[in-house]
């Protein structure tokens, strides 16, 4: 329960998702996708439904894997449209 812990939802680990705030629902999501330890991470809007402090601890979380994980990492922390991303893909 480490990364449950980390992202301060460990309290919470009895709920179903139904039952958790939109900041909590975030979390969860993250912490899914970390599970396994992936070799490549892309956080799509990690901030969203977070309050100033949750999203603090998130970016703090985000950037010490980014420094100590992986070699392929992208954040995705600003708002970019679908059509942006996909012209900024193709280069």
């Amino acid at each position: 329960m480490p990364l449950l812990e980390e992202l301060e939802i460990a309290d919470r680990a009895d709920h179903l998702p139904g039952e958790l705030s939109r900041g909590m629902k975030q979390k969860l999501a993250i912490v899914c996708g970390l599970l396994h330890s992936p070799s490549v991470m892309i956080f799509d809007e990690p901030l969203t439904g977070l309050d100033p402090l949750g999203i603090r601890r998130m970016k703090d979380s985000i950037l010490r894997r980014a420094k100590e994980g992986p070699p392929s990492f992208s954040a995705r922390i600003s708002c970019i449209s679908s059509k942006k991303f996909a012209r900024m893909s193709s280069y």
